[in-house]
């Protein structure tokens, strides 16, 4: 089961405490996952969800609000891996209209507009948006990145559900894909938070876990590309150095360096893979990075002279 699943599962599975709570539930559902049909004069909705958990979260909210008998039916959907679809019927015409005075869906009008209930009331708003992401939310598995979304057949309905996210500093965007609009989340710490806002407190956990143990793998990484070009780094110099002072030892000698230049010529040559600072500590008396890194530069300045000149000498000849 994926990170995104275990989410909604846990989310889909909490306590029904209330019935301000439950109806701001609905009113997320009827909005993003209803449809509405009218037979022989009736009106009846119908709740269509590709996971259970959603289903009986839907079928558990209504009964619990309205008493009422809902037909339950399970159909496959061929195109999508012969995913199961669930669908959740109301088809009393009385219950149906007083849902939709209940969830401000009264004669259709403002559809898309978020009631000022879930605005005003914290609980609500949790709730709705808990429900908003049972409905159509998904987060990428967080060992490979950091992304949540919710996507909306409407830029109203984007753009007011990123509204209610950033009422707890989420740093909610939204942008238009494929002819539908995607409410979103980038960051870890928001998407920590939105899990946090909605009550899948064990997703939190998980969450986290794996952001920690992804975090220590990426800074040792870093750690080890860092050690690993500071050796390289070392050893490229090095081989420069050696490279210098065996030319100056075969040109002139190394006996014709000042004492300061030969000793440290010498000990590069015997300790072609010391840094500078081991260097240092090997001399007599001891010499800091930066004291060791200036007579090497002397070094090489001698050996580029010594070439400057062996070449003038065969161009003349």
């Amino acid at each position: 089961m994926s990170f995104s699943q275990k989410a909604k599962d846990e989310a889909a599975k909490l306590m029904i405490t209330d019935e301000d709570t439950s109806l701001a539930e609905l009113m997320a559902y009827v909005r993003y996952v209803s449809s509405i049909s009218f037979i022989s004069g009736k009106v009846a909705v119908s709740f269509r969800v590709q996971k259970a958990a959603l289903a009986r979260r839907i079928f558990t909210v209504i009964r619990n609000l309205y008493d009422t008998d809902l037909d339950v039916g399970i159909s496959k959907m061929t195109q999508l891996k012969k995913m199961n679809i669930y669908t959740i019927v109301l088809n009393d015409t009385d219950i149906v209209m007083q849902m939709f005075k209940d969830t401000r869906m009264e004669g259709f009008l403002d559809v898309n507009k978020v009631p000022r209930a879930i605005k005003e009331s914290d609980d609500m708003r949790r709730s709705y948006l808990r429900a908003a992401f049972l409905a159509v939310g998904s987060i990428t598995n967080p060992e490979r990145g950091y992304h949540l979304e919710m996507l909306f057949e409407s830029e109203f309905e984007a753009n007011e559900v990123k509204d209610l996210m950033n009422v707890y500093g989420l740093g909610a965007k939204y942008v238009m894909r494929k002819g539908n609009y995607i409410t979103y989340l980038k960051g870890a710490e928001e998407i920590s938070d939105f899990l946090t806002v909605i009550g899948a407190m064990r997703a939190v956990l998980s969450f986290e876990n794996i952001r920690v143990v992804k975090d220590v793998r990426n800074n040792a990484n870093r750690r080890t590309n860092c050690e690993t070009a500071n050796i390289q780094k070392t050893v490229d110099a090095s081989t420069r150095q050696v490279a210098d002072i065996e030319y100056i030892d075969e040109m002139i000698g190394l006996d014709a360096l000042d004492a300061d230049l030969k000793e440290l010529a010498i000990l590069r040559l015997n300790n072609r893979d010391a840094s500078l600072a081991e260097l240092g500590r090997l001399m007599e008396p001891e010499l800091g990075k930066s004291g060791v890194n200036h007579r090497l530069k002397k070094l090489a300045e001698i050996a580029e002279n010594l070439r400057i000149n062996e070449l003038r000498i065969n161009e003349e000849n």
